[in-house]
């Protein structure tokens, strides 16, 4: 029995299985990972990815805005990507909502403007508009509207009687001159505010006296303009007190000293016209074809010259 065994070869162990490669195809294509041999299973190589796909849905969670965002972004300037999918119906109903609002709101102004624009080309129809408070807060819902708003409550204002601002004008002036409140009882108040209303009135006359004179020399004077700026020029280089004298004849129409200072410009500025047109005559020198201009003659000059140079410069200026 034993040499039996012992002749007979003995059968060797199947070799160990081949071990199926890490990566592989299958017979669909597909790309097949083995992970045991890396000491894995298929469930625990899935979860990085696993952890990875949470990680997106948590970064894209993130992104969707929070009820504090909605609220300060307002519902016509929100993103409707970032818009929770809870929130979804909600904020489809806000904003068809809102669409409608802002079409009546765009109705409401182009009809009160339509009504604006017929009442600054009607003072009556002006002053309806003004005197009903609906209509009036209505317009002012609308900041475009300011300005025509404005227009049309002025063109509804009753027109003031232009002695009632004289007389306001004179109060303040008692006012001012007693240091107490305007009191229509007092002997005193009232003999003040008719002598400020008589000076308010002789001025006024004066100030339209000095409006109709400049008028007429603006329409017969060419160069008004320019003699204008020359006076305004020639007014701040004056000396202090001969400035002070004309400002306070402007200011209580002093007219024959107002138009003694502008006739005293316009001499002025059309002699300096005149020099400035005037050219020095061009003297050629025999033989050399060159061209001199003679100096011009300033008799101020001679004071400060002996009587050589006085000789010399009459010479020189072909005066002798």
């Amino acid at each position: 029995m034993d040499e039996h065994n012992q002749g007979t070869p003995v059968e060797q162990p199947k070799a160990q299985e081949e071990q199926k490669p890490e990566i592989a195809l299958t017979h669909e294509g597909e790309l097949s990972v083995d992970l045991s041999s890396w000491g894995l299973s298929e469930e625990e190589g899935e979860q990085p990815e696993k952890q990875e796909t949470q990680e997106q849905a948590q970064g894209e969670k993130q992104e969707y805005y929070t009820p504090e965002e909605i609220q300060k972004i307002g519902i016509d300037k929100l993103d409707p990507n970032r818009i929770p999918p809870e929130l979804l119906p909600w904020y489809k109903s806000m904003q068809a909502d809102y669409t409608r609002k802002t079409q009546a709101l765009a109705e409401e102004r182009k009809a009160i403007e339509k009504l604006l624009d017929k009442a600054l080309t009607d003072p009556e129809l002006a002053k309806r508009f003004i005197q009903d408070p609906e209509l009036v807060q209505t317009a002012q819902k609308h900041p475009q509207l300011a300005q025509k708003l404005m227009a049309v409550s002025q063109l509804a204002q009753p027109k003031k009687n232009p002695f009632d601002d004289i007389v306001e004008q004179a109060k303040r002036m008692v006012e001012a001159q007693f240091g107490e409140p305007f009191d229509e009882f007092n002997p005193k108040h009232t003999l003040a505010l008719t002598l400020a209303g008589q000076n308010i009135l002789a001025r006024q006359a004066q100030m339209l006296q000095i409006y109709n004179r400049i008028g007429e020399i603006r329409e017969k004077e060419p160069a008004f303009e320019e003699i204008d700026r020359l006076a305004e020029q020639k007014l701040y280089s004056l000396p202090y007190a001969e400035a002070l004298k004309i400002e306070r004849a402007i200011k209580v129409g002093d007219i024959d000293t107002v138009l003694r200072f502008w006739e005293d410009v316009r001499k002025e500025y059309y002699q300096q016209k005149l020099t400035t047109k005037q050219e020095p005559p061009k003297v050629e020198s025999a033989g050399t074809g060159e061209v001199k201009t003679k100096p011009s003659f300033d008799p101020r000059e001679l004071a400060h010259l002996s009587e050589e140079e006085k000789v010399r410069w009459f010479i020189e200026a072909g005066l002798v």
